[in-house]
């Protein structure tokens, strides 16, 4: 009665046309997530820092300030769900120890400071990422030693 045969060569366009849609509307809103972060650090920084201030007196401003932005947020979102992370701001963390310092280091970075941050892991952390370095240099290994194979 009805013909519900597909034919692929009119449907292709339609479905490039939906992939490029798609692509292009997932790079505004990732530059848009970026451009936001961005103004947001340099109102910071701007409303923060004065021109007077030492470089010791500039970090401490900056130190209270990403406390101040902070603080609520952790006693608000301190257990958010992981899977929310995905549609979480970068610079407005939930307000673990670790969200605190790359709030920190980002206005740190703004103002000119050179940033390291060490990262201690926790036991179980410390052999799952022990496991991920062997496999890897299994890897590594096996690839050498095919490339010497054909070689």
């Amino acid at each position: 009665m009805y013909n519900f045969k597909i034919k692929s060569k009119k449907i292709f366009p339609y479905l490039l046309l939906c992939l490029h849609t798609i692509s292009i509307v997932s790079l505004v809103c990732l530059y848009n997530n970026y451009n936001y972060e961005e103004r947001l650090c340099n109102a910071i920084v701007s409303q923060v820092i004065s021109e007077g201030m030492t470089q010791k007196q500039k970090a401490l401003a900056l130190l209270h300030i990403a406390h101040k932005l902070l603080q609520p947020r952790a006693e608000i979102l301190g257990n958010i769900d992981p899977s929310q992370e995905l549609f979480d701001n970068r610079l407005l963390e939930a307000g673990s120890c670790g969200d605190f310092t790359n709030v920190l280091a980002r206005l740190l970075q703004k103002v000119g400071f050179k940033v390291r941050i060490a990262q201690m892991l926790h036991k179980e952390q410390k052999q799952n990422r022990t496991e991920q370095n062997r496999t890897e240099q299994n890897r590594t290994e096996q690839n050498r030693t095919e490339q010497n194979r054909t070689d």
